[in-house]
This record gives structure tokens, C-alpha cells and sequence, in this order.
């Protein structure tokens, strides 16, 4: 394993860049894009979990004082009138009385038996002339006895309180009740109204749902609960929940952290509070298992990442060694041609050809010697003057002029300003922008063509442009020529005009920066015009010297 670590790291030491792509265009977004989605998503889907857990806690708000609403709204029809305020405060001696007695006990009879959300309706006195039945109990000791009166808080009308079941055929054990005081004219009797709610009546209402529900009184009994029995039972509140405003956040109602949306709700016409805890159980799990697959996404990534590189590496060192190998071939072979012996040659047969009375073979070969050497002088040099680029220029059209007679015609064009004897530019670039223009501008061209070579100044960029008179091209043609000349390096089978074009591109790029540019403008008719826009060496002499010694 350290082996395979010295040799991956190995690769690294040996090329820079790859460690440089790799940590800035493959590693660092991989890991900032990573984790911008795995917070976007925690994000979004504690909002979703949030979202839907406020409208159970709302829809449960509501439904809770609908209910409400309408128990006491019906306990009013029990209490309507004048019977209540003067038979419980009565000696029952007049037949009047005994007939609120009897229309009070069916009024309490129907409440119970034609409204489903009541289990029962019960009224206590303490008045010792009121005689007992089902729905009304006279009292002797004052309600002490009675569990409902020692919770009720000293001097309320109206108040919601969990009492225990007192019908032993039902099974709820707890339930929540309305007790009302029931004004009356005597101050020396009282009388309550006690009617409890049909817990299943409530459950029905409330439905089922995925959220953990309860609905506690203000100091925290649960009067419901969803789930889990647990009436009667105290809820823990939050600290930092005051009990009037909405509370969302972190709870652990049994012991688990869950999230919960905590709302108040003040009954009609009641002293009491009711506080509606909903509580999402799968949102903290759920997020922490999106979360964990995108972590387990970006570790597969960046391993992906890692073996890619690695391998690519190993085929960058063989290549590198290949290409040395290659390199050491050439320069063997170029120290096996002594140029000297090639320009010895080609002057012996120029010689030759004028001793021969042949002036254009010598003439020819003197040119070709001339642009011969040139091209040696400059392979592996990495600059020359604009003088000696433009010389080589004349010479390879001299050469051309030899071939093609009046057909090809030239003409230099130098700004005043510049100085083409000290004016540095890398070699070889105008040479092939010509070529392209006779082959392919007035090479087929029957009548005198022209070429126009411009060298232009302004203050900060050289611009060196190549017009032919050729036939020029179409808006397609000349679309797909710019097209080639974008992608002659990862494209197969391109011309050579369009490779050839496509190197310079890329050499002046690599040699000034991305303000230098190459634009090809035609039309049909009009010819060609190639131009190199070149920053100023004053501009780049620092970007050409970093860019060379790298390639050094």
C-alpha cells in the first residue's frame, strides 16, 4: 500500500499540473459543490417537515375549537332561560319549579343522548331541596368530594379540565370536561355543569395522521394523545416555549428528539388553555439519511476522481518517456544532417545552373536556401524580429511568383510607428496564413491574383493581417472554416489548411495570453482576410517569459 502511495504521489512531483487540475477542477468542486447540495437538501426538507407539521398543528387548532365551540354553545340550550337561575335557587314547594326540574332533566337527557361529542351532561347544587336523579345530584358537602370541583380555580365561570370516567361501562378512564357555574339568584346556593367529551368522538375528528399529537392544559396534563396512551400523564415543555406564542423547534416528548410545532388555543368563552403539541418523528432521521447518502455520493466521487487521475497519470509518465525517447530520436537525426551540408548542396547546384545560363533554377534554389534556412535557424527558438518574419514571407511569394508567373502579385503594407528590425514576434506565423491564402485564394485563380500583407499599431496591440483577392467564401463556408479551426485539435480528418491555422491560434494563446486573437473574414467575390491581434511585447514580455520557461 506505501508503495502505491509513493508512486501515486510520485506522478504528482513529476507534473505539477495534473496536481493543479486536479485540486482546482476536480477535488475543490467536487467537495464545495458536495456539501452546497447535502445543506440545500437538509435545508429543503427540514422546511418541507416544518411546513407540513405547522398545518397538522393548525388543522388540529382548529378542529379542537370547533369542538369546543360547539360544547359550550350546546350546554347554553341546557341553561337557557330563567329555569336554572331561580329552580336552584328555590324550595321546589311550587308545581312552576317542579316543572323546571323536569324540563332541566331533558334538556340534560338530550344532550347527551343526540350529540355525539358529549359522553355526558351532569348538573351538582348544593341546594338540599333539589331532589337527585340521573342528571342532577344534590351535594351536601359542598363538592368537596368531587374531583372536579377541587381542580376548578377559585372564582371561574367557565373551565376545561381532564376528570375521570364516573360511568364504569365506559372504558376511557379520562376525559375531557366543560364545568360551567350556572348563575343563580341566591347567593346562598351555587350550581355546576359538568359535561365530559366522548373521547372517541375526538379521536374520530382529529383522524389519523403521521404526526405524534397531543393537547395538554396549561400546566402540561394531556387531555389527547395520538399513538400512545398517555391521558392524564404530564407533558414536558420546552424551556424556552412561553405558552403564548408558536413554538418550532427540538423536543423529546419520550425521550427521542423529534420535531414539534407548538400552538395555543384559548376556548370560547373559557378561563382555560389548551396547548397543541404536533410532532414530526421521522423528520431528524430522515434528514440525516439524505445527508448521509450524499456524503457517501461524494466520497464515491472523489475516489472516482482519484483512481481517474491516477490512471491517466501512469499514462502521462509512459507518454513522457515516449516523447523524450522521441525527442532523443530527432535530435539524433538532426546531428546526423548537418544543415551546412544541406546549404553546401543546394549552392553547388545553384552554381551549377548558372553556369549553365539558367538564372531561374538558380534563382529558385537560392530562395529555397534562403527560406530553408530560416526555418532552421528558428527550430527551437522562440522568438525573432517581424523584420525577419516579413523577409521569410517575400521569400517563399518570390518562390511562388517563380511557379505561378503574373498570377501572384504582393505587396508589403508597415505602419510608420512600428520598427520591424527590433519588433519581437514568434517565428513562423505569417508564413503559413500566406501559404493558405494561395492555395486556396489564387491558386485556381486564372486572372492576376493579389495579396496584401498589413502590419498595423495602435496603442495597445499589433495587427498583422493577410488579404488575398481570391473568390472568397460563403457565410456557410466560412462558418465551417472558423468551426474547424476550433476543434482541428480534437477533430479527425481536417484539412490541413484548418490544422495549420488552428497551431498558430494555439501558439499565440499559449504566447500572449487571451487578448491575442485570430479572425478570418470573407465573402463571396471579395476574398480573405486573416488577422493576428497581438498585444504589444511591453504588455506580454512577462506572460511570454513564463509561458516559455515553462515549456522549457
Amino acid at each position: 500500500m506505501k508503495t502505491k502511495l509513493r508512486k501515486f504521489f510520485g506522478y504528482f512531483k513529476n507534473s505539477r499540473v495534473i496536481l493543479l487540475v486536479f485540486l482546482l477542477c476536480a477535488a475543490a468542486p467536487v467537495l464545495i459543490l458536495g456539501f452546497f447540495f447535502v445543506h440545500s437538501a437538509a435545508g429543503q426538507m427540514s422546511e418541507e417537515h416544518q411546513s407540513l407539521t405547522e398545518q397538522t398543528a393548525q388543522r388540529v387548532r382548529s378542529i379542537l375549537f370547533d369542538l369546543t365551540t360547539s360544547v359550550y354553545t350546546i350546554s347554553d340550550s341546557a341553561l337557557s332561560g330563567s329555569e336554572c337561575m331561580y329552580l336552584f335557587a328555590s324550595d321546589m314547594s311550587s308545581g312552576t319549579n317542579q316543572l323546571y326540574y323536569q324540563d332541566i332533566s331533558a334538556s340534560l337527557a338530550n344532550l347527551a343522548e343526540n350529540n355525539a361529542s358529549i359522553s355526558s351532561a351532569h348538573i351538582y347544587t348544593d341546594n338540599p331541596a333539589i331532589p337527585d336523579n340521573t342528571y342532577i345530584t344534590y351535594d351536601s358537602g359542598h363538592y368537596r368530594n368531587e374531583e372536579w370541583y377541587r381542580k376548578l380555580t377559585n372564582n371561574s365561570w367557565s373551565e376545561w379540565l381532564l376528570l375521570s370516567n364516573s360511568n364504569p361501562i365506559n372504558q376511557d378512564k379520562n376525559q375531557l370536561s366543560l364545568i360551567r357555574r350556572i348563575p343563580i339568584v341566591s347567593p346562598a346556593y351555587t350550581a355546576y355543569l359538568v359535561i365530559r367529551l366522548d373521547s372517541n368522538n375526538m379521536k374520530n375528528r382529529i383522524g389519523e395522521d403521521s404526526h405524534r399529537i397531543y393537547i395538554t392544559l396549561e400546566d402540561g396534563t394531556i387531555v389527547y394523545s395520538s399513538g400512545t396512551e398517555a391521558k392524564g400523564e404530564i407533558l414536558s415543555l420546552p424551556e424556552d416555549y412561553s405558552g403564548e406564542n408558536e413554538y418550532i423547534g427540538r423536543t423529546k416528548p419520550d425521550g427521542v428528539p423529534v420535531l414539534s410545532v407548538l400552538r395555543t388555543l384559548l376556548p370560547y368563552r373559557s378561563d382555560s388553555k389548551f396547548i397543541i403539541e404536533a410532532c414530526d418523528l421521522s423528520a431528524f432521521s430522515g434528514i440525516a439519511q439524505i445527508t448521509d447518502n450524499y456524503l457517501v455520493i461524494i466520497a464515491i466521487a472523489l475516489a472516482t476522481i482519484i483512481a481517474v487521475i491516477l490512471f491517466f497519470s501512469k499514462k502521462l509518465a509512459r507518454q513522457e518517456l515516449i516523447n523524450k525517447q522521441q525527442e532523443m530520436e530527432f535530435k539524433m537525426l538532426s546531428a546526423q544532417i548537418n544543415p551546412h551540408f544541406l546549404y553546401n548542396t543546394l549552392e553547388t547546384i545553384r552554381m551549377q545552373a548558372l553556369m549553365s545560363q539558367n538564372k531561374d533554377v538558380a534563382q529558385s534554389i537560392k530562395l529555397l536556401g534562403k527560406s530553408m534556412h530560416y526555418v532552421l535557424e528558428n527550430t527551437g527558438t522562440h522568438m525573432t524580429t517581424l523584420e525577419k518574419e516579413l523577409d521569410h514571407v517575400k521569400t517563399y511569394l518570390m518562390i511562388q511568383q517563380i511557379r505561378f508567373g503574373d498570377r501572384i502579385n504582393f505587396a508589403f503594407e508597415i505602419d510608420p510607428e512600428i520598427h520591424p528590425e527590433t519588433y519581437p514576434i514568434l517565428p513562423l506565423l505569417l508564413q503559413p496564413i500566406v501559404e493558405n491564402a494561395v492555395v486556396h485564394g489564387l491558386e485556381d485563380n486564372t486572372k492576376q491574383g493579389f495579396l496584401k500583407i498589413e502590419a498595423a499599431s495602435d496603442d495597445s496591440f499589433l495587427h498583422l493581417s493577410v488579404r488575398d483577392s481570391g473568390r472568397g467564401m460563403t457565410e456557410e463556408e466560412l462558418a465551417a472554416v472558423r468551426n474547424r479551426i476550433d476543434n482541428a485539435g480534437t477533430e479527425p480528418d481536417v484539412p490541413h489548411s484548418s490544422i495549420a491555422l488552428y497551431n498558430i491560434r494555439q501558439r499565440i494563446l499559449l504566447c500572449y495570453g487571451i487578448k491575442s486573437s485570430m479572425t478570418v473574414d470573407s465573402s463571396p467575390g471579395m476574398g480573405t482576410c486573416v488577422t493576428l491581434t497581438l498585444p504589444h511585447p511591453s504588455k506580454t514580455r512577462k506572460k511570454q517569459k513564463e509561458n516559455l520557461w515553462n515549456r522549457t
